[in-house]
């Protein structure tokens, strides 16, 4: 389940947009892709597996991951059997 906000473009043509999403316990990964903006994750709950230009980390609540545009990147809950939620921050350009 995610909840989608557009915040608005910034000066040059640059996209603020955020989002919550709430993952399932095994819930099934992201598939791979790349963007023309950055994406910054903030672990509201749970565990999230994070894995961006070939390395993989899991994030607890509290802690942050960064994916820089172009980076090749998935996410999805670490768990089998918690929940997982994040809100997620994008910024660059409109695709």
């Amino acid at each position: 389940m995610s909840k989608h906000f557009l915040l608005g473009m910034l000066p040059d043509n640059i996209r603020l947009e955020a989002h919550f999403t709430h993952l399932a316990p095994a819930c099934p990964p992201e598939p791979i892709e790349t963007h023309e903006h950055t994406e910054v994750w903030f672990i509201h709950e749970g565990t999230a597996r994070l894995m961006t230009d070939g390395i993989t980390r899991d994030l607890a609540a509290g802690e942050m991951g960064v994916c820089i545009a172009g980076d090749r990147h998935t996410i999805y809950n670490a768990s089998q059997t918690q929940p997982c939620s994040y809100f997620v921050l994008t910024v660059g350009p409109p695709e």
